[in-house]
This record gives C-alpha cells, sequence and structure tokens, in this order.
C-alpha cells in the first residue's frame, strides 16, 4: 500500500497510473478508510487494490471512468425469446459499460450482443453479452457481461488510447 494522490497511484497489476476509487466492500475495508486506506480499481486491467490516499478523488460514483465517444453500434439479441436489434450511436465509454443512444432501445434486463465500430480500418469489438441496466427514452445503460479475451484486450487498448489521448 502506498499513499498518494489518486492520479499518481500504479495499477500493480498492469503498472499503469489508470486508477480511481473504488467503492468500499465489507466491514474491513470500511475500517481501512479510517485510515485513509481505500480501494481502488484500475481503469485499463480492471485491476482492485487498497492504497493510502491523500487527497480526495474526484467522482466516486462510477467505479470505472466514462469516456465521451460518438461510435457507431449494432445491437442484437434472441435470448429468451426476444427478437431485439437494431443499430446507435455509442455516447460514452468504459471498459465494463457504455451508454448509446437508439430509436429502439431494448427493455430493462435484456441481453444484447454489440459491435462496436470504433475504425474504419478495423472490424468492430464484439461484446458477446451485455445486459441493459438503464433505459431512458432512447437511451440504454449497459453492462459488459462476457466477451472473448481477445475483444477485451481490444477494448483495453482503445480505451487506453481514448484517456491517454484525453489527458494529453
Amino acid at each position: 500500500m502506498t499513499g498518494a494522490r489518486a492520479d499518481m497511484l500504479k495499477c500493480p497489476k498492469c503498472d499503469r497510473r489508470m486508477v480511481r476509487r473504488s467503492h468500499r466492500q465489507g466491514l474491513l475495508e470500511r475500517l481501512y478508510s479510517v485510515f485513509l486506506i481505500y480501494p481502488y480499481r484500475c481503469q485499463l486491467c480492471a485491476h482492485r487494490f487498497l492504497a493510502r490516499q491523500v487527497m480526495t478523488a474526484g467522482n466516486r460514483h462510477r467505479e470505472f471512468e466514462r469516456v465521451n465517444v460518438r461510435f457507431p453500434v449494432s445491437f442484437c439479441s434472441s435470448y429468451l425469446g426476444q427478437k431485439v436489434q437494431g443499430e446507435g450511436t455509442l455516447q460514452n465509454l468504459s471498459v465494463r459499460g457504455c451508454a448509446l443512444s437508439t430509436v429502439n432501445p431494448a427493455p430493462k434486463g435484456s441481453f444484447l450482443r454489440i459491435l462496436v465500430s470504433f475504425s474504419e480500418a478495423e472490424a468492430p469489438i464484439e461484446i458477446e453479452v451485455a445486459v441493459v441496466r438503464a433505459v431512458e427514452t432512447s437511451r440504454m445503460g449497459l453492462e459488459f457481461l462476457s466477451m472473448r479475451p481477445e475483444e477485451e484486450e481490444r477494448l483495453r487498448r482503445l480505451m487506453e488510447a481514448l484517456l491517454y489521448g484525453r489527458a494529453r
């Protein structure tokens, strides 16, 4: 455990400075917070660890920072008899979820397969299973549940480029 500002902390797993304070889980982590030791989560590899906090972190409502983007997406589902498909625009993205706008949002609780087109030169990133967590008129909030390891690595590389590019 180290003592530093959140923007100065490094992930012990991937050695990157893209960490964000996480929600406390359990009694032990609440007790640690008395001593200014809090859980953090890497925004790239999703590793969770404890570290001493010297200064307060930013927004603690989300565990993963979302980056505003405008990427075209397509989605479909046939789980449990549902026949949902459509296209939309990704509005924000993290390694664990996104928000997208579409004219035909899926109902809350739907499971979707998503293709994110972020570059004309590369194939879309495929999220095998995402669940719709929130729906507001023409916008859906999604949590990513399952993707192939190579697709997860592509998403992490994209997030790294977006986050580092924004910081410069």
